[in-house]
């Protein structure tokens, strides 16, 4: 003999559809269900399942009416600003961790891509968030087509020039997404989130420069595009993070050191380059509390 159980959720919905229907209601669609859609999307796009956050978002576009459809002010609008914004962040943060453009990126490229399009479809032609939302439309279809696999069989390692070019790219749709979206919606990396991903550029950056014998081997342009983004991130850590974190003399030290590294491998130092790398990284470090790997 089989049970079937039914989730909360599932129970909550079941109970709304039944006093929908006691009450005639059974083509207007139900408020609490479209804000319950809303929510499960919100969760979705915050765990990463971009595809699923698009599922809910789709249903809840479903039961809309024609006026919330064209209201600019839409709950649907934000969530769709936040799905792409979430996805750059994703994107960006994989990319730099493992300087390589993978499927999983394709997939969230994809999910941000039918995001964009939705978004388009709601917005008046000839106002200046459809302008922006089809130039961030427009991006994203070109990077799918740009790193779609040329060859089922065989993936190639993505080079400097075109992780430099993804990860631009990703920055400039995280921006243009929170100008977009209400305040709140996009919400930036915690300094955990932010320091991770310094220490894997602090080590990505080292692990271009190779040791003798293999120094002729060094890829200066990727330990250059490393500490260029590694700049920038500490740059954009928010203000009071320092204290967060209660390292403000390591992270003054760290700018010094990155600064550095950023000088001696543009003039092709290879003993600064190496000293400067190495002490950026042990400041990482530090100030995250990670353990060195050896």
């Amino acid at each position: 003999m089989s049970t079937n159980i039914q989730s909360p959720n599932t129970l909550k919905l079941t109970e709304q559809a039944d006093q929908a229907r006691v009450n005639g209601e059974l083509l207007r669609p139900n408020q609490a269900s479209i804000k319950f859609f809303h929510e499960q999307a919100d969760q979705a796009r915050v765990n990463g399942e971009l595809g699923v956050a698009l599922v809910w978002i789709n249903t809840a576009a479903i039961l809309e009416t024609s006026g919330q459809r064209n209201d600019s002010a839409s709950p649907l609008h934000a969530i769709l600003l936040g799905l792409i914004f979430d996805g750059a962040t994703y994107c960006e943060d994989l990319a730099l961790k493992c300087g390589n453009v993978f499927e999983k990126h394709l997939g969230w490229l994809e999910s941000m891509h039918e995001a964009s399009a939705l978004l388009l479809s709601r917005l008046p032609a000839d106002c200046n968030e459809a302008a922006t939302v089809a130039l961030v439309s427009g991006h994203l279809a070109t990077l799918q087509k740009q790193f779609a696999p040329k060859s089922q069989t065989l993936r190639l390692p993505t080079t400097t020039v075109q992780v430099n070019h993804f990860v631009n790219v990703m920055h400039e749709i995280r921006e243009q997404a929170a100008k977009l979206a209400p305040e709140g919606t996009c919400v930036a990396r915690t300094t955990a989130s932010r320091l991770l991903t310094l220490n894997h550029l602090a080590g990505n950056a080292n692990a271009q420069m190779l040791s003798f014998p293999l120094r002729c081997l060094s890829d200066w342009d990727a330990a250059h595009f490393y500490v260029n983004v590694a700049i920038r991130f500490v740059d954009e850590m928010p203000e009071g993070a320092v204290e967060l974190v209660g390292q403000e003399k390591e992270v003054q030290d760290l700018r010094a050191a990155l600064a550095a590294a950023q000088t001696a491998l543009a003039a092709k130092d290879y003993h600064g380059s190496r000293r400067y790398l190495s002490e950026a990284r042990a400041l990482v470090n530090s100030i995250g509390g990670f353990a060195r790997s050896h």
